[in-house]
């Protein structure tokens, strides 16, 4: 099932990000259940994940291409939504 932080992780800037940085920028959701989501998203090949050879260990996220492939989708779903909600306002018939 996907929830309101599937979509919100995969349309974080393409750039990687740390889990803690994740937590920060995904308000409403713990750390727990992101983890869920960012390994089903690992599991579907949208996000990669590294280890970090850090202390503490340290775990980076990465968009793969498919993943960001699937920005563009979301950025058109996005609008198209926009655009229904301004045309419901509007009164508009079509």
């Amino acid at each position: 099932m996907v929830d309101d932080v599937e979509p919100r992780a995969i349309r974080l800037p393409a750039h990687d990000k740390r889990h803690g940085e994740l937590v920060g920028c995904l308000t409403g959701s713990t750390p727990k259940v992101l983890t869920e989501r960012l390994d089903g998203l690992e599991q579907r090949g949208l996000v990669s994940r590294e280890l970090l050879p850090s202390f503490p260990r340290g775990v980076l996220y990465t968009l793969s291409a498919r993943g960001r492939s699937l920005v563009l989708v979301l950025d058109r779903l996005e609008m198209w939504a926009k655009a229904g909600v301004a045309h419901d306002r509007t009164g508009a018939m079509g």
